[in-house]
């Protein structure tokens, strides 16, 4: 009870923490006034939001391992998060000071993106959970630090809180399974560097001044930030954008496919003779599958892990071009055998994007 009222006597209104809340839930309400589903946004809709995605984030778009803390991936990882923040945030801010917290909570959030972009950057990442993390790690610096000088009631509830960050960890990785934009690489690094930040701001209760709290946090700015900077300048070049070709390939196949039903609705009709049908495929549904075949050719730096698929998808678009060529010989050549090479050049060309959605 003494130490309660101490650490309250010392500290104000845990007002950072609020503010963070509130940013969270500003943010993802925003999004979903924009249209963005409160339950499963896409990753383009992550992307353009400001996720943290490695072949964006390291092509000049560093904001990214800022912004993506304020985003989450549905309404369920938003409230796991804010419940999480809410509980810890109060506590931590009030035993570092509202400045060390912000630090600690920068410092982690950061190392924290970092990581998703060095071991899991393909992926599109968003949450707060690696800044949260780092606030629950920094709780148990702090703790083992002052451990002699602490409450045994307080060290039993750092415990405790060191077993519930445990299973929370073990519940993200279950969620990871199914939603890979929330990063585990994320959550570890921020609890490792949040813990660190707890040892470095670690006082006793009631703080002996605000000169040495000054000295701490100004200790954590600068090995934080050092050690930020040095994590970044080790990144590896920005790799091709794979989330964006495939989104290109779906909006030109299902453009493709509305004018193909339209033109063929005409053609059975006799509204489009045989020759205007043939310069239609010509002009209209072969030009986009060359360009899409040169787009994917041409992308640099393709992860050993998506080369095959970028591979496949480019062998995809080779059959669907055959296909509309022959189509055209069969019109303009009055050769039925070149119709039935083009249906099956189209059927390969289907089975080989069809393996690629079960290959995931």
């Amino acid at each position: 009870e003494d130490f309660r009222k101490a650490l309250l006597d010392q500290s104000s209104v845990p007002f950072v923490t609020y503010l963070l809340v509130l940013s969270n839930l500003a943010v993802f309400l925003w999004m979903v006034f924009e249209g963005v589903s409160p339950a499963q946004p896409t990753a383009m809709e992550i992307i353009d939001w400001g996720a943290n995605y490695a072949p964006r984030t390291l092509d000049g778009e560093e904001w990214r391992l800022f912004t993506c803390m304020f985003l989450h991936i549905g309404i369920l990882h938003l409230g796991m998060n804010m419940l999480a923040l809410w509980n810890l945030g109060r506590i931590v801010e009030r035993l570092v000071g509202p400045v060390g917290f912000v630090l600690l909570y920068l410092v982690s959030g950061l190392a924290g993106s970092l990581a998703s972009v060095f071991w899991n950057g393909m992926n599109p990442s968003a949450g707060a959970s690696g800044a949260i993390f780092g606030v629950a790690g920094a709780l148990l610096g702090w703790s083992w630090k002052l451990r002699q000088s602490l409450p045994q009631s307080f060290l039993r509830s750092s415990r405790f809180l060191a077993w519930n960050v445990l299973v929370l960890f073990g519940v993200f990785t279950l969620i990871n399974l199914y939603r890979p934009m929330i990063d585990n690489s994320a959550h570890l690094a921020g609890l490792l560097v949040g813990a660190v930040c707890g040892l470095l701001l670690g006082e006793p209760i009631p703080n002996p001044g605000t000169s040495k709290r000054r000295w701490r946090n100004i200790l954590v700015a600068v090995i934080g930030g050092g050690g930020l900077f040095l994590a970044s300048s080790l990144m590896p070049g920005p790799p091709a954008d794979i989330v964006k070709l495939v989104t290109k390939y779906q909006r030109v196949r299902s453009t493709l496919n509305e004018k193909l039903e339209q033109a063929a609705g005409r053609y059975d009709a006799k509204a489009m003779k045989e020759q205007e049908y043939a310069t239609f495929l010509e002009k209209e549904i072969i030009p986009p599958w060359r360009e899409l075949h040169a787009d994917f050719a041409s992308a640099d730096n393709v992860p050993p892990a998506f080369q095959t698929t970028i591979q496949s998808y480019m062998d995809a678009f080779v059959l669907y071009e055959t296909s509309f060529e022959l189509k055209i010989e069969e019109i303009r050549e009055e050769n039925p055998q070149k119709g039935i090479q083009s249906e099956q050049r189209f059927k390969e060309a289907n089975e080989i994007i069809e393996r690629i959605g079960e290959e995931g």
